[in-house]
């Protein structure tokens, strides 16, 4: 057959700055960024390309041409000039409550709290639920912006028979129907990953 690995002699264990750019998105820590920084040259460069923060900062000398800062927490220090988007999952309460106009927010999660508070209807804001519904109701239809669920959400719900799934929730978390004992059927077609159960 021959030597197929020729092709590819060249370059062997070298990275662009577009493959250090995508290996940057999981750093979780200044120090490791750093350290990447003064692997070669060309690295050196790159907290100049990046527009947006892998971790909590508090400036931008890091990153000089950050444009979205991503709040890893509530808590992380707002820099003026640039797009907020906050990652942690927060209650619809929270969101509603304290959260700031100019922040966006991309986990917000619509638990029992924020049913007697705002309603049984999900808003479309929402795109986590957490332990919500009513633990005897017999049929869940989860609405479409729904794309992620707490761990053990419907865990003991023991008359539900039916669920329709949101095609947008490709992972269901750990014992996630646990004891659900009259569920017959679940279309899992867009399911990519299934915690234990």
């Amino acid at each position: 057959m021959g030597n197929t690995t020729t092709k590819y002699k060249d370059n062997k264990g070298k990275l662009n700055i577009e493959n250090i750019l995508n290996v940057c998105r999981y750093i979780h820590k200044e120090e490791d960024y750093i350290q990447m920084m003064m692997v070669n040259k060309k690295y050196k460069e790159i907290h100049k390309k990046m527009k947006y923060n892998p971790f909590s900062i508090k400036s931008k000398k890091i990153f000089p041409k950050l444009t979205n800062q991503f709040l890893y927490s509530r808590n992380d220090n707002k820099i003026k000039g640039v797009h907020h988007i906050l990652v942690e999952v927060i209650s619809y309460s929270t969101y509603m409550k304290e959260i700031d106009d100019d922040i966006y927010c991309c986990n917000i999660k619509y638990e029992e709290e924020d049913k007697e508070e705002y309603g049984e209807k999900i808003e479309n804001e929402c795109n986590w639920i957490g332990r919500y519904y009513d633990r005897e109701i017999r049929e869940i239809r989860i609405e479409e912006h729904i794309k992620q669920c707490v761990d053990e959400c419907f865990n003991g719900y023991t008359s539900l028979t039916k669920i329709e799934l949101s095609p947008h929730l490709y992972k269901l978390p750990f014992k996630c129907f646990n004891n659900c004992k009259s569920l017959i059927k679940i279309n899992i077609e867009y399911v990519t990953y299934i915690g234990d159960n």
